[in-house]
């Protein structure tokens, strides 16, 4: 049985993988959770080394802040080469089609945003440190690990999704990005079974 490890964005609980482990029953999950003593992005980089580093996980999946974490870490080779999927993170500031949590759920939007909100003060400091945090150069360095990028489609096209992330480095490697429609910023709470599809078909499990 082949393990992944799950890293959550910022001010998330793992229970937002949940829904996806129902459809990955044959796979290991290893969620990690975010420790409030860490409150910057070298002690949660750090931390999420050690986790990995320990786990030995064969695959990673990282959503926003996990994801660019995770990114970060098989740029600088301090973790072991292997699958990845980057879960709607942004290598640099998202245009404002970006900027909603769940695509017309209400319902669970108002889930999400109740967990952001009891998170958020136990991360403040952090939330100060990821607006200091440099990362120029990434989305050439984010190519070269091969990691797959997933983001939501927001109710638009394809075209129009892919023309918003202003990445066109990333597109050289055919594949290296897919839009998943009908979600937004948490697209394994909106289309759990597909998102696991997903995780399946890109990490090769």
């Amino acid at each position: 049985m082949k393990k992944v490890l799950f890293a959550s964005g910022f001010a998330c609980t793992p229970a937002i993988w949940r829904p996806v482990e129902e459809h990955l029953a044959d796979v290991a999950a290893y969620r990690v959770s975010w420790r409030k003593a860490d409150q910057s992005v070298d002690a949660t980089r750090d931390f999420l080394e050690g986790e990995i580093l320990r786990e030995k996980p064969d695959a990673y999946v990282g959503h926003s802040l996990g994801g660019l974490l995770l990114l970060e870490l098989l740029i600088a080779q301090r973790i072991p080469q292997a699958s990845a999927l980057i879960v709607d993170a942004f290598l640099e500031a998202p245009a404002d089609i970006f900027k909603n949590y769940v695509w017309e759920d209400v319902a669970l939007r108002e889930e999400v945003t109740a967990m952001l909100d009891a998170q958020r003060p136990d991360f403040a400091r952090l939330k100060e440190s990821i607006m200091d945090w440099k990362r120029e150069g990434w989305p050439e360095a984010a190519l070269e690990t091969g990691a797959h990028f997933v983001y939501g489609g927001r109710g638009a096209s394809e075209e129009e999704v892919m023309e918003a992330l202003a990445l066109p480095h990333l597109l050289i490697r055919e594949g290296q990005i897919s839009i998943l429609p009908k979600t937004s910023h948490f697209l394994m709470l909106e289309q759990p079974q597909a998102f696991a599809a997903l995780v399946r078909a890109t990490l090769g499990l």
